[in-house]
């Protein structure tokens, strides 16, 4: 998901990314790889133990957790706190709804995003290539939306 986000993000022209993770390896091996993709955009791998890491979120337009971190736990990957009230904060993880992650930014003024829309796009994707069809996205949201509701009341 990540290195989705990161090609994204690069082939977009964004101004600059930063790859956080735990392991610094891995973090300069996802920008490594796409090194022939950066252009214009300015990237920098950091360990999420970097001393840097409060400054770039504070700095930051958009977050993005690309990790299982909060799946089925409260955890956070990151403090969210120092990020400002304009920026958007997206968790990849659709389910819960609502990370703790995603919790944190709301509660700092951040417009928050789940990953909900990433599940259904994909899936809208993979259906238009499989049947040469249309997607119906609003059906298959809906769907995933109804499912989602069903093994939260389970």
């Amino acid at each position: 998901a990540a290195r989705a986000v990161a090609l994204v993000a690069f082939q977009d022209g964004a101004a600059e990314i930063y790859v956080v993770n735990r392991h610094l390896d891995r973090a300069n091996k996802l920008l490594t790889d796409l090194e022939e993709m950066k252009r214009t955009t300015r990237a920098r791998a950091m360990g999420s133990d970097s001393d840097q890491l409060a400054a770039i979120l504070a700095a930051a337009t958009t977050v993005i957790n690309a990790t299982s971190v909060g799946l089925a736990s409260g955890e956070i990957p990151v403090d969210p706190t120092p990020v400002r009230a304009s920026a958007l904060v997206v968790d990849l993880i659709y389910n819960p709804r609502e990370t703790s992650f995603l919790r944190v930014a709301a509660q700092q003024g951040a417009k928050v995003l789940g990953g909900l829309g990433m599940l259904v796009y994909q899936a809208a994707a993979t259906f238009e290539r499989w049947t040469g069809a249309e997607a119906p996205i609003g059906v298959m949201r809906s769907a995933a939306e109804a499912a989602l509701r069903e093994r939260t009341h389970r």
